[in-house]
């Protein structure tokens, strides 16, 4: 998965929709996501992603470290063996895979 593939799965998740030239959130057009290099764009998705895990999953783990690992019990397996060197990066990363967890496991 691409970085511009990771960041259409966030702005997804945010409820953004492309209209062919652009991302509109909220009636604001952005030609291009920044989730992977702003903590502006990123923190947002955090609070997002904080409200689902107590209202809606239960108890789910975030563990940002230089390396990512498996968390067993948690309801969310982050594997990696490519060393992330930025806390943004880390964070960034902690997102996708937590978004895609969520999108194969909520209910429909």
């Amino acid at each position: 998965m691409t970085t511009q593939d990771k960041n259409k799965l966030i702005a997804e998740f945010m409820d953004g929709e492309f209209d062919g030239r652009e991302w509109v959130f909220n009636g604001q057009q952005h030609k291009t996501l920044k989730y992977e290099t702003s903590w502006d764009w990123l923190m947002p998705v955090v609070e997002k992603i904080e409200k689902l895990a107590v209202d809606n999953i239960g108890e789910i783990y975030c563990v940002i470290m230089p390396f990512q690992i498996d968390i067993h019990g948690s309801g969310m397996v982050v594997l990696s063996k490519k060393r992330i060197t930025t806390k943004i990066n880390m964070v960034w990363i902690a997102i996708v895979d937590f978004i895609q967890w969520y999108n194969e496991n909520r209910e429909s």
